[in-house]
């Protein structure tokens, strides 16, 4: 995991897979965006800093007592819940009526590191990846 500051916005990684988790965080923290990595829903829950992330890069299955589905519930009937990325790797229409989710966005792998990252840029409210608006 990497440190945030209460003032730069950061994004939440969220997978279960050590290796998706990392890939994603590193290609984040290459292109300039702070990313905080969690294995599982409770670790997220336990462990998340006093500012909320911007953004979150969710896996839809992890295999936790809480599933990417269900914490997404959880983090929505908060105030000023951040936007959700899911990553899957099921079609949207497998995922049955929760898949549309306020305004959540489903990427199913594998999915091109542009088409994150320009949705990550998106949510966080930076245009480039230089952070000019």
């Amino acid at each position: 995991m990497s440190s945030t500051s209460g003032r730069e916005p950061w994004v939440a990684v969220i997978d279960d897979d050590d290796f998706v988790r990392r890939s994603l965080a590193r290609l984040l923290r290459v292109n300039g965006i702070n990313a905080r990595t969690f294995q599982s829903a409770q670790e997220y829950l336990g462990d998340r800093p006093p500012t909320p992330p911007a953004c979150i890069v969710l896996d839809v299955h992890l295999r936790d007592a809480m599933s990417g589905m269900e914490l997404s519930e959880h983090i929505s009937a908060e105030p000023g819940s951040p936007p959700v990325i899911f990553i899957t790797g099921q079609e949207a229409e497998e995922l049955g009526p929760r898949a549309g989710i306020g305004s959540s966005v489903f990427l199913r792998k594998p999915f091109e590191p542009t088409v994150l990252l320009d949705l990550v840029l998106q949510r966080i409210g930076r245009d480039t990846l230089n952070g000019m608006q």
